[in-house]
């Protein structure tokens, strides 16, 4: 399989790459590695823009994108992949928007600085729902983008993982558009035990296509402003 792609500029210094269909997971890690040579040899950074098939991932010490369960939930048996990302088990689908950054972190940070790459990741995601009318914040105790639901519990509403290689950024964070809480609740996403998760269309009623765009263009102007 190919993975047919759409390439923009946004900036001189970051190129974004998107697709408007499900990838299986292991043709997204092929993806990635050739994404992170790009961006050795062109001098460049890029974001992913990409949809998942419905899957699981696990930090393994086995081959990354290496099938190595099935987890039967609600009546479908979906696939269980290692990763080499950091994090605990989570889920990827359709039903969410992912970014991931292939970015070249000396051109950032004269000293590069993880936990602030990470921030600001965080924080462009905090600023895109905010746009949309969502309180959402971050947490000194726990990774990812939270807000409060329904009944005021602390939900997360966006996921992140990363890794870094040969001064490169991997993998990325996230987003639940549209209802994908049943997939994460049952398998204690992020290895948070009884965690609560949202999705966008929880708080506004719109199509989850245009939520889905909406984000991208939202993110993509915050991350602008963080990086470059």
């Amino acid at each position: 399989m190919s993975i047919i792609v759409s390439m923009s500029r946004l900036s001189s210094k970051m190129d974004i790459i998107t697709t408007d269909y499900s990838i299986p997971y292991g043709e997204i890690i092929r993806f990635m590695k050739q994404s992170c040579d790009y961006v050795k040899k062109n001098n460049s950074h890029l974001l992913l823009v990409l949809q998942h098939e419905a899957c699981y991932t696990v930090s393994s010490q086995q081959l990354p994108g290496k099938k190595i369960d099935d987890i039967e939930i609600k009546n479908e048996i979906l696939p269980l992949y290692s990763t080499d990302r950091g994090g605990k088990i989570t889920y990827h689908g359709p039903q969410q928007k992912i970014f991931y950054p292939i970015f070249f972190l000396p051109h950032l940070y004269e000293n590069i600085n993880l936990k602030d790459f990470i921030d600001k990741l965080e924080y462009a995601v905090v600023l895109t729902l905010r746009d949309l009318g969502i309180t959402a914040f971050q947490k000194n105790d726990a990774r990812g983008v939270w807000v409060k639901n329904s009944i005021n519990e602390e939900a997360k509403i966006a996921s992140i993982g990363m890794r870094f290689s040969n001064k490169i950024s991997h993998h990325g964070i996230a987003i639940n558009i549209s209802d994908c809480n049943y997939y994460l609740e049952k398998i204690n996403a992020c290895g948070i035990i009884g965690g609560r998760t949202a999705c966008v269309a929880d708080f506004l009623n719109e199509n989850s296509t245009t939520l889905a765009l909406r984000i991208e263009m939202l993110f993509i102007k915050h991350l602008n402003t963080f990086f470059f």
